[in-house]
């Protein structure tokens, strides 16, 4: 995204100074102990995502529309044809069809906003009727960082249900390193709903004034603004990586600090680096 381009008084000095207060947000949440309903450890492997990550776009939404009815005459068929239909299911499986009827009209299909980038994401598979609606899975970790309120829960003393401990942050850790285009599992805590509402323009507002920067209060909510109408916005350290030679070194960085960052657990007062093991000596 060139971030210059779309706004002129974001000089390039604005946005290293955001990347600091990131980092500095990061490292305060790594000392934090966290809680069943506070994952602070989570928050902060989460921030250095956003921190890593240089590429960011949107999808852009087309406007739905159904197709037009049409009858199989108008296809040019004629009563008593058989047709040969390969079952939705499965490709194998070959049935026949006899027209009988030709006035019919079947009902249309509709194309939501986002059906080209489901066809072009799973074009291989011919039988999918909507390519769109699988979409919200394939993107899961692999183009779309997850959203950092699911580290925190929405009720104090309201427990998260799914754990972020050693072994899952591991599983992570691993999937980024081997298969880093593979969807994040619905098994873990992260989810990617991301709606920028007006409890988020506060809390901008609230810090940027705190650093006495109102001009970071104002881009914050214009940001808010493009997202309530853009939607989504996009990007990975890994897609980064793919797209961009140069940053492959970065990501390889981001992943060994992330090995080595020493780290709280919520279910534990143990304090550890993530590549030894858990028998190490009390926190002081």
């Amino acid at each position: 995204m060139r971030i210059h381009e779309m706004n002129p008084y974001l000089a390039e000095n604005k946005v290293e100074e955001s990347l600091k207060c990131l980092v500095e947000i990061r490292n305060e949440l790594r000392k934090l102990k966290p809680t069943p309903f506070a994952y602070h450890h989570a928050a902060a492997d989460c921030i250095d995502f956003y921190i890593h990550t240089k590429y960011w776009f949107t999808a852009f939404n087309y406007e739905s529309f159904k197709s037009k009815v049409f009858s199989l005459r108008e296809l040019g068929y004629t009563k008593g044809t058989l047709l040969h239909v390969l079952c939705a299911h499965n490709s194998h499986n070959i049935f026949f069809i006899f027209l009988d009827n030709l006035d019919g009209n079947a009902p249309p299909k509709k194309y939501n906003p986002q059906y080209v980038w489901g066809q072009l994401n799973f074009w291989e598979r011919q039988t999918i009727e909507q390519p769109d609606a699988s979409l919200s899975h394939s993107r899961r970790g692999t183009v779309a960082l997850p959203n950092i309120e699911c580290c925190y829960s929405k009720q104090i003393r309201d427990d998260l249900k799914r754990p972020y401990d050693y072994a899952t942050r591991q599983e992570l850790l691993g999937l980024l390193e081997t298969k880093p285009f593979n969807p994040w599992t619905t098994r873990w805590h992260w989810n990617f709903r991301f709606v920028a509402d007006i409890a988020f323009v506060f809390v901008c507002f609230f810090f940027s004034f705190l650093h006495c920067n109102p001009i970071h209060s104002l881009l914050c909510l214009l940001f808010t603004l493009y997202i309530n109408r853009n939607g989504k916005i996009y990007g990975t350290p890994w897609l980064d990586a793919f797209i961009d030679e140069k940053e492959k070194e970065k990501l390889v960085t981001l992943l060994n600090s992330l090995k080595e960052a020493s780290v709280h657990y919520a279910e534990e007062e143990t304090f550890f680096s993530s590549t030894l093991p858990q028998t190490t000596s009390r926190e002081e």
